[in-house]
């Protein structure tokens, strides 16, 4: 059974293996800052916003930044979101996304 989310994950400036959303249903999704292998979300269902920032210095963000927001978010081998829904908007800011080298079956 795919997961089902009634809150938005938030994460600031953490390091990650792999972020596996695949299936997943969540209101938002966001990581400002950090690092992660990879983010794996084929069809992920988001009914609001992904963002997946560098930093918070956007005035339309709704909540106070990190004590030390990273000045890039790095996805270090790559992004999967084949057939994802995304109804709000998707932000990548100051992101530096790799190329995925090999897929991998989730």
């Amino acid at each position: 059974m795919a997961p089902r989310l009634a809150v938005t994950p938030a994460f600031a400036d953490c390091r990650f293996d792999d972020i596996d959303l695949t299936d997943a249903s969540v209101p938002s999704f966001e990581v400002i800052g950090g690092k992660i292998a990879r983010i794996r979300a084929d069809r992920l269902n988001a009914t609001g916003t992904v963002l997946l920032r560098g930093d918070r210095f956007d005035p339309t963000y709704d909540h106070p930044p990190p004590p030390q927001p990273s000045e890039t978010l790095i996805i270090a081998a790559g992004m999967l979101m084949c057939g994802a829904k995304i109804r709000g908007k998707s932000s990548t800011c100051a992101v530096r996304i790799s190329a995925v080298a090999v897929i991998f079956p989730a």
